[in-house]
């Protein structure tokens, strides 16, 4: 149990009989008496290209749990350090990178190659990604238009 505490932060209490009672610090339930839940990690279902914790639960599926109440313990650091630095470090590196292959492109085409041609642009820039929650119904369009 200390091990578990240091993952996710935990209570423990002893019921009648000298069952176990074991609650993350979210209210989340681990093991009531002799039902005990497992932890599992998944893709997310906001944007699968990100990993997140989850309940196993055999007749519902996995339930996910959400980051915010996952905030103690290493695994609460370690969402949170994702979450807010990492998040926001690769999003300014990413803002970076474009501005940089803009500038850098608007200079080429500026130019001539040795043959006298037109100067094209240098960096390929992708379009954005638009990522759909597996969790919505309906049958919205998942694409964008440009006007």
């Amino acid at each position: 149990m200390s091990e578990l505490n240091q993952i996710v932060g935990v209570e423990v209490s002893v019921q009648d009989g000298g069952t176990y009672n074991i609650t993350m610090a979210n209210g989340y339930s681990l093991v009531q008496g002799s039902t005990a839940r497992q932890l599992a990690a998944v893709p997310s279902s906001a944007d699968p290209s990100r990993t997140t914790v989850a309940y196993v639960d055999g007749t519902a599926g996995n339930i996910e749990i959400p980051e915010k109440l996952l905030n103690t313990g290493s695994l609460g650091g370690i969402l949170t350090f994702r979450s807010q630095d990492l998040d926001q470090t690769r999003n300014t590196l990413g803002q970076l990178a474009l501005a940089f292959a803009e500038a850098f492109n608007t200079q080429h085409k500026a130019g001539f190659d040795a043959n006298g041609d037109a100067g094209e642009d240098f960096f390929a820039i992708g379009k954005p990604a638009v990522l759909q929650n597996t969790k919505n119904k309906g049958d919205v369009c998942d694409r964008c238009h440009g006007n």
